[in-house]
């Protein structure tokens, strides 16, 4: 494997296709997969934007609860510009998107199970 790419810097240069396989994401879901926020930029020349499309899918055939938002014309690593230190978080950043997803989700005594449904964040 070439040393130089992503997967090789994940895996180690002596990545298997059964170690890949076994490491992707989307082998590891399941029924009871916890809520899952996916954002991914549509111009990624890294991760190709379909197997998100994929994960999201497979996620909600499982039963889970998917957050969903492409971001338009963004590689890999977008820009997140954070808001001002007196204020929100600016609209459209990553961080925008993960706030309200951790309140809805992490707050204590959150205990019951939201329905499968994808949503647009």
């Amino acid at each position: 494997m070439d040393s130089g790419n992503e997967v090789a810097r994940l895996m180690g240069p002596r990545a298997t296709p059964e170690s890949l396989i076994t490491a992707s994401p989307i082998c590891q879901v399941h029924a009871g997969s916890p809520p899952f926020l996916l954002a991914h930029g549509t111009a990624d020349q890294v991760v190709r934007f379909d197997q998100s499309v994929a994960f999201r899918d497979a996620l909600l055939s499982a039963g889970t609860e998917v957050c969903w938002k492409p971001i338009e014309g963004a590689p890999h690593e977008w820009a997140d510009l954070p808001g001002p230190s007196d204020g929100p978080e600016t609209a459209g950043t990553f961080g925008a998107l993960v706030l309200p997803f951790f309140r809805s989700h992490l707050q204590y005594g959150h205990t019951t199970r939201p329905q499968p449904r994808v949503a647009e964040c």
